[in-house]
Parts: C-alpha cells; sequence; structure tokens
C-alpha cells in the first residue's frame, strides 16, 4: 500500500452518503476547501487546528499528488483528500448538517456568458450550502473579481438561509495562496465573503438511492451494433447524455469508452460487454469505479437494449 493511501479517499468505491468520522477514525469539526490547488491552505489550516477534520476536493492529479507528498513529509493526519468535482462532493459525499465550514479560494470566474454554467455559484451550490452546513456554518469565499464575490452574495441573500458580510482587502494577505501571492504584487484587491447559515434548505440527491451497479445479461449479442456504437450519443433527457467514444474488441468481450454528464457532472468510464458461456454480461468495467450517477446506470441499460440480437 502506497504511504499515500490514507490521504486519498476514492469516493467511488463507498455507498454515500461517506462516513468521514470513520474515514478520519476520530470525531471533531469538519472543515472542506473546495479546490485546494498547490494545498497550501488546506495544510496551513490543518496544522493550525489539529482536532479538526479538513477533506479537500481537486480535479487535477498533479494537485493531489502534490498535496498528498506534503501531508506525508509533515506527517498529518487531519486531512483527506477527494480526486473529484468540488460541487458534486460536497452535495453527494455529506450528509445534511454535518460541515463546519467551507472554503473556496480563487476560484476560476468563468467570465464569458457562454461559460456562465461552469462558475461555482448556482442556486443548486447554494442550496446544497444551506444542506451540509451546520447552523451558524460559514462559507467563504475569496477571490480577486469583484463581480463574481458580489454576483455570489446576491445569490446566497436571496436564498434567506444566509448572513452574509464581505469585505476587500489591499496588499495585505488573507489566505496565503500562491495566487494570492501573485495577485497582491500586481496590486489587486483581494475581495472576501462570509455567509453564515441561519436556515436550512432540502436538497435531493442523485446517488443514495439505488446504489447498486446494474449489470445485463443477454442471450446474443450483434457484433455490428457494438461497432456501430462509436461516436453514438445518447440524450436520455435534458439533464442526462452520455456519448461512446471508443469501441475496443478481444476475443468473446467489447470494451467502451463512455463519458456521460448528469446535469453537467461528467464521468469517463469504461463499459464490458463479455461472453460467458451462451451467453452475455454487460456491466462496468471494474478498472473503472465511476460515481453510481443515474446516466452512468442508464448507459449500462441503454448499450444493452441497443446491442442484443
Amino acid at each position: 500500500m502506497s504511504v499515500f493511501a490514507k490521504y486519498h479517499v476514492k469516493a467511488q468505491e463507498f455507498d454515500p452518503p461517506l462516513d468521514w468520522e470513520g474515514l478520519f477514525g476520530r470525531s471533531g469539526p469538519l472543515v472542506v476547501e473546495l479546490g485546494f490547488g498547490s494545498g497550501e491552505f488546506l495544510i496551513q489550516n490543518a496544522i493550525e487546528h489539529p482536532s479538526t477534520n479538513f477533506v479537500g476536493f481537486e480535479t487535477s492529479l498533479t494537485c493531489m499528488v502534490k498535496l498528498q507528498k506534503s501531508l506525508s513529509r509533515l506527517g498529518m493526519n487531519n486531512v483527506r483528500a477527494v480526486l473529484s468535482d468540488g460541487k458534486f462532493g460536497l452535495k453527494e459525499l455529506f450528509r445534511d448538517k454535518t460541515v463546519d465550514a467551507v472554503y473556496v479560494n480563487f476560484p476560476c470566474p468563468w467570465p464569458k456568458e457562454a461559460h456562465r454554467n461552469r462558475r461555482l455559484y448556482s442556486k443548486t451550490f447554494v442550496d446544497t450550502l444551506a444542506s451540509v452546513l451546520k447552523d451558524q456554518g460559514s462559507f467563504h469565499l475569496t477571490t480577486d473579481v469583484q463581480w463574481y464575490l458580489k454576483d455570489t452574495a446576491s445569490l446566497l441573500i436571496e436564498s434567506e438561509c444566509f448572513s452574509v458580510k464581505m469585505s476587500e482587502a489591499l496588499n495585505k494577505n488573507v489566505v496565503s495562496t500562491r495566487y494570492e501571492k501573485k495577485w497582491l504584487s500586481r496590486g489587486k484587491v483581494i475581495y472576501t465573503l462570509m455567509a453564515v447559515k441561519i436556515k436550512s434548505a432540502s436538497i435531493k440527491r442523485i446517488t443514495w438511492e439505488d446504489k447498486e451497479m446494474p449489470h445485463v445479461h443477454l442471450k446474443n449479442v450483434c457484433e455490428d451494433k457494438v461497432k456501430a456504437l462509436r461516436d453514438k450519443v445518447f440524450h436520455e433527457d435534458q439533464e442526462s447524455v452520455f456519448v461512446v467514444k471508443n469501441v475496443y474488441s478481444n476475443v468473446d468481450e467489447f470494451l467502451l469508452r463512455v463519458i456521460s454528464s448528469d446535469n453537467g457532472f461528467q464521468q469517463c468510464y469504461f463499459v464490458l460487454i463479455q461472453k460467458r458461456g451462451k451467453s452475455y454480461i454487460v456491466k462496468i468495467d471494474p478498472s473503472t469505479i465511476p460515481y453510481r450517477t443515474p446516466t452512468v446506470k442508464k448507459s449500462v441499460f441503454k448499450i444493452a437494449e441497443v446491442i442484443q440480437s
């Protein structure tokens, strides 16, 4: 087992929501950072608050490895990291009223209108915060983009679930990250927001029900139909789509590389079509374990439906 294994939580391998106390081996306040980057903020806060459990989310494998090396070198035990989209992880992996604080430092603002859906803030994100944060729990945002801060504040205020306070600082470190130092060196103003939860909201999780990963048994499979799946797009509904990017074949089996999207949350995985005796099985290949979202499950059933002869 890698010395870094204890820090990396492979959340797809657990039934949601996760037992964070079990993963840390202790109880304690729970703090989450979305997009930890190089990990400076996460590590510094974990050092300063050894009795607090910290969970960081990041989509960059390079950043994940760098964080794990730093945590191992420092001998730290109160940090866990998840290689996943933070918005999805916050919504799906935590129970209601279990998180003490959520931090986001210098997120990409995605300024173009065409990229609006990629921005962190949305009504769904605000509702997620109002669900998973404890009463009087807090959300902290630090950015160098004023309009981004104001737009986020507006959504938080409109929800009536938060008390919001904003401030700005010039030539002063707020969170001491690499990006902050870079922007301050260029004379930029750093804007901060703190929102304290005053009312809860309810949200629907998409991975909490029917947690079994599907598989389908078929008597016969049409090989031509399997090969024809390459680059085929399936629109299941407005929020659900998947595409078969590649089809690989071997003796008595096919491997399909699939990319799915559940309301913008994308995953890449393989679907295995394998001959077993006189029949076939269609299932998620164990080399890739995606989150058990509705679209992932639909992709298995739809592929099986299309290829049977």
